[in-house]
């Protein structure tokens, strides 16, 4: 019973455990089997040691016998190693899938964002193609709404603009005077949003004895009300077309 008693209190597999579960150890189980199997009383076996009791115990080096009866039992070493090595491996297992779904997740997150880059491209410039295809199909309406705008703008009188201008502040127009020699379209521009054209043409206008080049700018929306289908919305601007 000593070497038991001492390999119980010196092995490492008990390493764990306190001295007051070392010691319910022996006597629960180990103590009652070892009684029976010899048919000993229990005067004649060793009691397990008091906690700080220095007991004398010979071979203390020895590691202990598992007994049985009629010849060895073995002492059921804990498991609390086991458990914790178990307990590693699903930590890790754990934090090897963590690292895989947040790489996923950044994947995803990236291919979305391209994605939506590219759709954003692809929208832009499908639109970019929807304007220029209306631009093609209308210039020329434009451009002859335009035209036949130009002279009663410099015809000086006020109700020749009427049924040109639009009911926003185009209607302010104040017209001018000059004798329009001739007419060049400069630029003709189509903004999606607002649904205007921007139309710039180079006009040779004569007052008086005088001739000058100017450019004049100003903006068309398509009308299904006006009597020419467009109507000017801003006022036209001028400015020089030569550079001084």
């Amino acid at each position: 019973m000593l070497p038991l008693i001492q390999a119980i209190l010196t092995r490492s597999e008990f390493a764990n455990y306190s001295y007051q579960e070392k010691r319910e150890y022996f006597e629960n189980q180990i103590y009652p089997i070892y009684k029976q199997s010899l048919g000993l009383s229990d005067s004649s076996l060793p009691l397990f040691p008091a906690e700080g009791e220095m007991a004398v115990l010979s071979q203390p080096n020895r590691p202990s016998h598992d007994l049985k009866v009629g010849g060895q039992i073995t002492v059921a070493p804990p498991i609390a190693q086991k458990q914790s090595v178990s307990l590693k491996k699903i930590y890790l297992f754990l934090g090897a899938l963590g690292v895989l779904l947040a790489i996923n997740i950044v994947c995803v997150f990236l291919a979305f964002a391209q994605l939506s880059s590219q759709s954003e491209k692809v929208n832009f410039l499908y639109q970019e193609q929807k304007n220029t295809q209306l631009i093609i199909s209308t210039k020329n309406e434009v451009d002859v709404f335009s035209r036949y705008f130009l002279p009663s703008y410099y015809s000086g009188k006020k109700e020749n603009l009427v049924d040109f201008l639009s009911e926003g502040d185009a209607k302010f127009t104040a017209p001018k005077e000059g004798a329009l020699q001739s007419v060049i379209l400069e630029k003709l521009d189509y903004d999606s949003a607002s649904q205007k054209y921007t139309v710039s043409y180079i006009l040779s206008v004569k007052r008086g004895d005088k001739s000058s080049s100017i450019r004049l700018t100003f903006d068309v929306k398509a009308s299904d009300s006006s009597k020419y289908g467009f109507v000017v919305e801003t006022e036209p601007k001028e400015s020089n077309y030569l550079k001084n």
